[in-house]
């Protein structure tokens, strides 16, 4: 229900959906987050990945996209780093926030650590 609400453009009918719901999962988490993020509000993203009672790649993933669409790369990087674990996506969502915001020697260092390419 919520992910249709987005797809609609209607983030603040997401929001309340979301806000009503008795049980969230991971994936209503997640959807939260991205859709704040797709509709730029990241600010408000943040909030709901605070308050998630526990992430995985994706919630830190769509966090990193977010930072890096508005070109707060080191925040986008220091969230980056303190991920548990990572995944292709989001090592590419990270290097594309630093190509994204032209520093491209840190999207180059990164690349380099990159274990999957």
């Amino acid at each position: 229900m919520i992910a249709g609400c987005i797809e609609c453009g209607s983030i603040d009918a997401t929001f309340e959906y979301f806000s009503q719901m008795r049980e969230r999962n991971i994936a209503s988490w997640n959807v939260m987050i991205e859709g704040f993020v797709r509709f730029g509000m990241i600010d408000n993203a943040g909030k709901v990945f605070d308050e998630m009672p526990r992430r995985n790649v994706i919630s830190y993933t769509a966090m990193i996209d977010g930072y890096g669409q508005i070109g707060e790369v080191d925040k986008a990087r220091q969230l980056f780093e303190s991920m548990p674990s990572r995944n292709e996506v989001s090592w590419t969502v990270m290097i594309s926030a630093y190509v994204g915001s032209d520093r491209f020697d840190e999207a180059r260092e990164l690349f380099g650590r990159m274990p999957c390419k």
